[in-house]
């Protein structure tokens, strides 16, 4: 097995026991490369130097591993604007395990919007940090969501009442009280 054969798999590896939330086999597959890593002898070594990679064992040098790993740290760390760079820019095959992850780092942000963003905010901003392709889909997945939109005229809601949708539904922010 080639080495980039090798990284692209364990890649994936890693980013579907994110989709299943296997927190345990991740540590284990993490921790077992790493001693594996560690077992070898100066002889077994390739080309490449662990001076050229500091400390960082080889099997965490390949560029899918590398992504699989920051993608791993984004949603651990609910940042979904870093998750969403890396979903743009997934490497071989990995926006197709990505893909399992989308919906819940989509609600993840989307509360996490609502909760800090005061009064209103466009639906055209939503659309970009929640990465939808137009503006019709954001509407729908905000208004399955209870967003509260403010309606101008005979257009479709541009906007949407951020503190109103916030106080309507306290318990899906986390919040256990809720003080106007």
């Amino acid at each position: 097995q080639s080495e980039d054969a090798a990284d692209e798999f364990y890649a994936y590896g890693l980013l579907y026991n994110l989709v299943q939330s296997s927190w345990g086999e991740m540590t284990r597959l993490l921790s077992t490369n790493q001693r594996k890593e560690s077992d070898r002898t100066p002889s077994d070594a390739s080309s490449v130097t662990s001076s050229d990679y500091g400390d960082i064992p080889a099997c965490f040098r390949g560029t899918s591993v590398r992504h699989a790993l920051k993608v791993v740290k984004a949603v651990m760390h609910e940042d979904y604007q870093a998750f969403f760079r890396l979903y743009e820019s997934a490497p071989h095959l990995s926006a197709y395990l990505m893909d399992f992850l989308v919906r819940r780092v989509r609600k993840n942000a989307y509360q996490r919007i609502i909760a800090a963003y005061r009064p209103t905010l466009s639906v055209e901003h939503f659309r970009a940090a929640l990465a939808f392709q137009d503006l019709e889909e954001t509407r729908r997945f905000l208004k399955e969501h209870g967003a509260i939109f403010i309606h101008e005229l005979g257009a479709p809601p541009f906007w949407v009442d951020c503190k109103a949708t916030f106080l309507a539904t306290p318990q899906s922010f986390g919040a256990a009280e809720v003080s106007t």
